[in-house]
């Protein structure tokens, strides 16, 4: 695991996060943050987890373009000297604020093979990444312009936001 402030301009951090909260950018509507369809194994669900809806922008999935709105992400991966080829799924995820009193979303792994994980962090927000290592819970807080990276079979959790509004990221899961 890994954390890493600051590695795109903040010229870039305010075009990222005015593009993708701009009134004509697609939002496409989630039942629930972590699809129900998802097999038990890959996910931990208890007491203490919930599972509210967001809005998802999937850019690439199953290693192809989804989007018309690709060039952000592109110009992303050329600010973080990365290939669009390693990437074999990018999503926007936007949650917004819960009055739940539950501590996070399900632990899950984002996809059963072998892969690493990047998780860019769009806006400043509460609503921590949780990650489970070993026998310990670790949490990044977002804040905008910083980056999360981390093995994918490390289960993790996002978290609705309890006093911003919106918590906002983009989600890689990579080669």
């Amino acid at each position: 695991m890994k954390v890493l402030d600051n590695l795109v301009s903040k010229s870039f951090q305010n075009k990222i996060e005015n593009y993708l909260l701009n009134n004509n950018f697609p939002w496409f509507y989630q039942k629930e943050s972590l699809q129900s369809s998802m097999p038990k194994k890959y996910k931990i669900q208890t007491k203490d987890t919930f599972n509210e809806f967001q809005m998802c922008h999937k850019f690439i999935d199953k290693g192809k373009i989804n989007s018309q709105h690709i060039e952000i992400i592109v110009e992303l991966l050329k600010e973080l000297k990365m290939e669009t080829s390693q990437i074999l799924r990018c999503k926007a995820n936007l949650k917004f604020k819960t009055t739940t009193n539950k501590k996070h979303n399900i632990f899950h792994i984002d996809n059963p093979n072998s892969h690493k994980v990047l998780i860019y962090y769009v806006n400043d927000s509460d609503g921590d990444t949780y990650l489970k290592l070993n026998n310990s819970i670790k949490t990044v807080k977002p804040k905008k312009g910083r980056i999360l990276t981390f093995d994918g079979k490390i289960m993790h959790a996002a978290n609705h936001p309890k006093k911003n509004d919106k918590r906002l990221i983009i989600n890689f899961n990579m080669l």
